[in-house]
C-alpha cells in the first residue's frame, strides 16, 4: 500500500505526525475495500514508529481489531453507532495533522471536519465505482477540498477529472496491492483436494474469478465469461469455469439462470465464499485468472 521511500517532509520530522485514518469497516466484513483497508492499517502500524507518527484508526461497523493488521491501542471501532462516530471522529481530526478518508461515503462527518479546520491535510480514497456516477454536489465539493485524490486507476481519475472537474494535479494514482499476508506459494503444485472437490483431472483447464457478484456491479464481466464458455469449448472441451465470492440472491438467481440456459451446470460453479487460507491454492489451481472488467481498468485487490 505505502510504497517507496518516505517524502522529506515526513522522514525528517522531529516532532509527532499525528495520523487518523477514518473507515467504513474493516474486519467485520469481506470485501476490496475491506482489503484495500487492512493493507492501509498494516503499512501505517509498521511504519509508524520509525517516523514519530501517532495512529488512531477509527471505523464506523467494525468492534475490535485483527491486531495482525493494527495495534489493538490503535484501532477504535464503534459497532455501527454513528452518533458516538462522528463525535469522536470530530474529536480525533481536529487534534490530527492528517486524516485519510477511505470511502466518499464519509463526506458528510468529513465536510464538517473540513469548516472548522480548513488547513487540515485530508487525503480521500476513491476505489472505483463509489466516485464514477454523478456525486452530490456536497459530495464534490469535499472531493475539491481535499489536500489529495488517491485514485485506485487512470480509469478512475479520469472519471473524477471528466464528471466533476478537478485538476488532475489533485489526484494521485494508487493502485490496489496485495494483502500483507497474502500466502505466496513455493510449490505450484495444484492442490489434491481442491482437484477431488471440484472434479479436475489432468486434462481439465480451469479458469477462476474471484469478485463479489452483485447486481450493483456487473461490470465486472463474469457473465460474459459464461457466456463465452461454449466457444471455448470448441478447443477446450474439458474447460470449467470456478467463480469465488460472496453473492446477493438476485444476482446468484441470475447467474444460475444463465448457466442453465447455456447447459453449463457442469462446467460453472459459483462457489461462494473463499476462506483466506484456501485462496493461494485456489490461484493455483486454476491456469488462467480471468476478471474481464468492461469499460475500465484492473482495479481488483487480491
Amino acid at each position: 500500500m505505502l510504497t517507496g521511500s518516505p517524502s522529506p517532509s515526513i522522514a525528517n520530522q522531529t516532532k509527532t505526525l499525528e495520523v487518523v485514518f477514518l473507515g467504513l469497516c474493516c474486519f467485520s466484513q469481506t470485501g476490496g475495500i475491506e482489503k484495500v483497508n487492512r493493507a492501509w492499517l498494516k503499512a501505517l502500524q509498521n511504519i509508524s514508529s520509525s517516523l514519530n507518527i501517532k495512529l488512531i484508526s477509527c471505523f464506523l461497523l467494525d468492534d475490535q481489531a485483527n491486531t495482525s493488521y493494527i495495534n489493538s491501542n490503535n484501532f477504535k471501532g464503534f459497532k455501527s453507532n454513528k452518533i458516538n462516530y462522528t463525535l469522536q471522529v470530530i474529536y480525533y481530526a481536529l487534534k490530527a495533522d492528517i486524516v485519510i478518508v477511505s470511502h466518499i461515503h464519509l463526506s458528510p462527518i468529513l465536510f464538517l471536519i473540513q469548516k472548522i479546520k480548513p488547513k487540515l491535510k485530508v487525503y480521500i480514497h476513491a476505489h472505483g465505482i463509489e466516485v464514477w456516477e454523478q456525486l452530490s454536489s456536497f459530495q464534490i465539493k469535499v472531493l475539491k477540498k481535499a489536500s489529495s485524490i488517491l485514485a485506485v486507476s487512470q480509469f478512475t481519475k479520469s472519471k473524477l477529472i471528466q464528471n466533476y472537474h478537478i485538476p488532475s494535479n489533485q489526484i494521485e494514482i494508487w493502485p490496489n496491492c496485495l494483502d500483507p499476508y497474502f500466502d505466496i506459494p513455493k510449490d505450484f503444485t495444484p492442490s489434491a483436494t481442491l482437484k477431488k472437490r471440484y472434479a479436475i483431472d489432468e486434462e481439465t483447464k480451469v479458469l477462476f474469478t474471484l469478485a463479489r457478484l452483485s447486481t450493483t456491479e456487473q461490470y465486472k464481466g463474469y457473465d460474459d465469461v459464461i457466456a463465452a464458455l461454449p466457444l471455448l469449448q470448441l478447443k477446450y472441451p474439458n474447460i470449467i469455469y470456478l467463480i469465488g465470492g460472496k453473492y446477493d440472491d438476485a444476482e446468484f438467481l441470475r447467474l444460475n439462470q444463465l448457466i442453465t440456459n447455456l447447459g453449463l451446470s457442469k462446467q460453472v460453479k459459483l462457489l461462494g465464499y473463499i476462506p483466506n487460507e484456501e485462496l493461494t491454492a485456489h490461484y493455483v489451481l486454476a491456469n488462467v485468472y480471468v476478471m474481464l472488467v468492461r469499460e475500465r481498468d484492473l482495479e481488483s485487490p487480491l
